[in-house]
């Protein structure tokens, strides 16, 4: 009997596969699945993968591409023991946290910072800032004509760009962005546009509207938050940036005239009034604070966004009998969110490993339930699962740069196609900038990721003091495969 090579057995499979379920064509740049009506093998697994009509070309597709409901969304702020907590619920399940002291980010920190070394060949700067590490900050070309010439000692305005991380310092920027709650300022650009998530007529009657408002020389970007605001509004927002920034340049030419430097001019340490500012807006049904800062944060509110000051909620324990972070069971799915694997809903798991240059996540199919006895099958529904859970959890964990995704091999391009989707759609509610990049033929899939903290893990632990992080107890003699109950324990 003739032996079939590698790709003539997966082009066997992959046939067999669109008889069963339909046809793979192509229209233009439209992938479109034509189904057959024998989708008996997909109706088995239940009302959670019916047929769902399609709207292109009038075919339906066997799987519908995920749709997220409407999200009941809550921010929780807890004072508790000197420390300032916040958490994001989507649905009741906990998407984002944040922690006074632990997750706070140095970004948007702005320094007089001092000179300490220049690399030539990598045209860029070491900047003292009276903390532990130098930041790093590139410089212009030195051909390009008005570009400021550094030297060891001179003092320089810069702002965080990006926290240090491992041995490396932050990066700076002597590009100083000022946030508000409808606007970035940049008064030493004249670039002036809107937020890519607001409609097109929204983001030109707002560019409008700040052109009108800024004065020549400074630049400024409308905030999502922005959509729908008056002019009035847009210029009450100015005002007090400007107000501001005047205060940071004369802070700034003081110390730098008197020698004073490096020193800290701006910096949002106030998590509770942050997180109001930067998250909470019309999405979100309730705002509920224990503590004391739930005057200051009603009191923004009612200032700044007094439509919504009816969802800020006083959480009391002694009148509601429990903590709020214990009514929402916070610390469980903290708990959840430090752990190496991740178990999903019907019994496939992720693998969640950080190394220097990236995050792997891998897709097992495991204890995975499938009433279909079709691998294909069974390998789309768990990756589409496991896409959900991925979205969440790189928000939970705030990883950033590079994500590579390892998922469950499918043979049929338009289930990859499926998979995409709903990865795409469990990250739309994140508000750090990503990208997602196509999948590869053995099913792994590129994801960039902007980090908008210290990250979880790294938060709430520390490196092992025996294995220096590697996870490994390193013998001079082989050795040999043991049990659990017969590896030796690191020596305290």
């Amino acid at each position: 009997m003739q032996q079939l090579s590698g790709s003539a057995k997966e082009n066997k499979i992959t046939s067999k596969l669109q008889k069963r379920r339909g046809l793979l064509s192509k229209v233009g740049e439209i992938r479109v699945l034509v189904v057959s009506r024998d989708s008996s093998s997909f109706a088995q697994d239940g009302p959670d993968v019916e047929a769902a009509d399609s709207p292109v070309l009038g075919a339906s597709f066997p799987f519908p591409v995920p749709c997220a409901p409407k999200k009941d969304k809550k921010l929780l702020i807890r004072s508790h023991g000197g420390r300032v907590q916040a958490s994001v619920l989507e649905n009741g399940i906990l998407v984002e946290h944040y922690s006074s002291g632990i997750t706070d980010t140095s970004v948007g920190n702005i320094y007089a910072g001092k000179v300490s070394g220049i690399l030539p060949g990598i045209e860029s700067a070491f900047i003292n800032l009276g903390e532990e590490k130098a930041g790093i900050l590139r410089l212009p070309p030195q051909n390009k004509k008005g570009a400021p010439r550094l030297r060891y000692g001179d003092p320089v305005l810069v702002q965080v760009t990006k926290d240090p991380r491992g041995h490396k310092g932050a990066s700076l920027s002597s590009k100083i962005s000022l946030s508000g709650r409808f606007m970035v300022l940049m008064p030493s650009s004249s670039t002036v546009g809107a937020s890519s998530k607001l409609e097109g007529r929204e983001r030109a009657r707002l560019r409008k509207a700040l052109n009108e408002i800024l004065p020549k020389g400074e630049g400024a970007i409308a905030r999502t938050a922005a959509a729908g605001c008056s002019k009035e509004a847009l210029e009450n927002d100015y005002e007090a940036l400007e107000k501001c920034w005047r205060d940071i340049e004369m802070r700034y030419s003081r110390l730098a005239s008197s020698g004073r430097y490096p020193a800290l001019l701006k910096s949002d340490s106030d998590l509770a009034l942050k997180l109001t500012r930067d998250v909470f807006n019309d999405s979100f049904s309730a705002l509920q604070v224990q503590g004391r800062e739930f005057e200051k944060v009603k009191a923004y509110v009612g200032e700044m966004n007094p439509e919504l000051l009816d969802r800020v909620k006083r959480w009391d324990p002694s009148l509601e009998e429990e903590d709020i972070f214990d009514h929402y069971g916070i610390d469980e799915q903290l708990d959840q969110g430090l752990e190496r694997t991740v178990e999903l809903p019907n019994g496939g798991t992720l693998v969640i490993d950080k190394t220097e240059a990236l995050t792997a996540i891998d897709v097992n199919s495991a204890k995975f339930s499938s009433r279909s006895g079709e691998m294909e099958n069974t390998a789309t529904k768990c990756n589409i699962e496991a896409a959900k859970e991925i979205g969440r959890q790189l928000r939970l964990r705030d990883i950033g740069g590079m994500v590579i995704v390892d998922f469950i091999n499918m043979h049929l391009e338009s289930d990859r196609q499926l998979v995409l989707s709903a990865l795409q759609k469990a990250m739309e509610g994140d508000r750090s900038k990503h990208a997602i990049e196509g999948m590869t033929s053995l099913g792994l899939v590129e994801i960039t990721r902007k980090k908008l903290g210290q990250g979880l893990v790294e938060s709430f632990s520390r490196e092992c003091e025996n294995c220096h992080g590697r996870g490994l107890i390193i013998s001079h003699e082989p050795a040999k495969a043991t049990g659990p109950k017969d590896r030796p324990s690191p020596q305290v």
